[in-house]
């Protein structure tokens, strides 16, 4: 995909957006802007969508419409957006090593993060089966394990 069409109307307060982010030369765009100047909104609205469900106009209540096409003037299919937010702290994605790294990093990243987790599950599990399972057990050590001196 070399270009992408975007066209937005009333999207959570975004009265009208198009643009046409030519990929060719570039693999990504940033959009740097003021606070209050439509980052969040352009943001839920792509959310929306790569999770197949339409933006809304919250404030004013009217109809939101919406297109989002290739070069071929083909819609972009919603698995097709990823969409991350400003700040997450607890932000993740299993497509979140495509961002980062070739394929082979990408492979081995999976499996370690794989590992650490299976790993992590196992000991919460062994935890569990001696405290009780009505303890929150990652929360009350995240807890410990942080709090100041």
């Amino acid at each position: 995909m070399k270009k992408v069409a975007i066209k937005l109307e009333n999207c959570y307060g975004i009265k009208k957006f198009e643009k046409e982010f030519d990929f060719s030369d570039k693999a990504a765009f940033i959009i740097y802007a003021s606070n209050g100047s439509m980052k969040t909104s352009f943001t839920k609205t792509l959310k929306d969508i790569s999770k197949g469900e339409s933006p809304k106009e919250e404030v004013f209540g009217r109809e939101s419409t919406y297109t989002i096409e290739n070069e071929k003037s083909e819609p972009i299919k919603s698995e097709e957006i990823f969409v991350i937010e400003s700040y997450d702290a607890d932000f993740y994605s299993k497509r979140m090593s495509n961002l980062l790294m070739n394929k082979s990093l990408q492979e081995k990243y999976n499996l370690v993060t794989q590992d650490i987790l299976d790993r992590k599950n196992e000991f919460l599990a062994s935890v569990k089966a001696i405290v009780g399972s009505k303890v929150p057990v990652e929360e009350d050590l995240m807890e410990r394990a942080f709090r100041k001196k």
